[in-house]
């Protein structure tokens, strides 16, 4: 069922789950530029930032003592439950959480993405990303870099050094072929991106109506989503909102497949008790 997903797409997600962080820890080790490295982010070349963001990211994260930060969810978890299952039977995770509730869950859309590497080369973490790629679960059954990220964040990472940007407009978008439709992804205004809301509308009227893409709102999992976000589908346990936003937070976006679906905020941050 994943044929249409490379060798060379399988190499990179494996290079996000695993081999980027000893890539740092033996750039760390050696220094050939003298510096070394905390932190890690990712930007992929399909995704844009889209509003000024008027201070320095990787001093928000030190600062604030983050693990982990993110722009969007995508509720794609379920697939690596089996093998959390399974992991929990192994040796080397004694004394780790089993059975926990994945299913549903929000899952990091990594393709933007800030992480300290001492938490991914921490021993629990590194433990249980090695035996993923050592049981082959990328190459045979695509389980993603998302997918195994996520699983290690909920797992290992208190809730309180996790992180959700949302003060900055944020787009990553696959399209349909030929149509150009959104297929896959997101594009959400910031709240601090004062032009946001309308950014977002012209957005989806030359990407969405003028294509005359399918569109349902508030939520079609394969259609595409032109809705307002409020607080509660935000992460809400991650979102850290200052004073003046939280309790009134709206964000506009164009969504489609399974990123940042309206009525599952319960499932987009916190302990991994809640039932799902």
């Amino acid at each position: 069922g994943f044929q249409r997903y490379s060798v060379g797409y399988r190499h990179m997600m494996r290079w996000y789950t695993l081999q980027i962080w000893n890539y740092f820890a033996d750039l760390n080790a050696r220094r050939p530029t003298g510096c070394s490295y905390k932190y890690v982010m990712r930007m992929d070349e399909e995704s844009f930032i889209l509003s000024p963001i008027n201070y320095d990211l990787f001093d928000f994260m030190k600062s604030n003592n983050y693990a982990y930060g993110y722009r969007l969810c995508s509720y794609e978890l379920s697939p690596g439950q089996k093998s959390w299952n399974e992991y929990t039977k192994q040796p080397q995770a004694a004394g780790v959480q089993p059975y926990s509730p994945f299913k549903g869950r929000c899952g990091f859309y990594n393709n933007f993405f800030i992480a300290e590497i001492d938490f991914f080369r921490s021993a629990p973490v590194y433990a249980f990303l090695q035996w993923a790629d050592q049981q082959g679960c990328i190459y045979r059954d695509r389980l993603s870099d998302l997918v195994l990220q996520s699983i290690a964040v909920y797992s290992f990472c208190p809730p309180g050094r996790v992180h959700r940007f949302l003060d900055f407009t944020y787009e990553h978008v696959t399209r349909s072929q030929p149509s150009g439709c959104p297929w896959w992804g997101a594009i959400q205004a910031g709240y601090n991106d004062h032009q946001g809301q309308e950014r977002i509308a012209n957005w989806a009227r030359v990407n969405v109506y003028e294509k005359k893409c399918q569109v349902q709102t508030p939520v079609h999992l394969y259609k595409v989503r032109v809705v307002d976000m409020m607080e509660p589908d935000l992460s809400p346990t991650f979102a850290h909102l200052p004073h003046h936003i939280a309790g009134r937070l709206r964000l506009a976006e164009v969504s489609a497949g399974l990123v940042d679906v309206v009525g599952k905020g319960e499932l987009s941050g916190g302990a991994l008790d809640v039932q799902v």
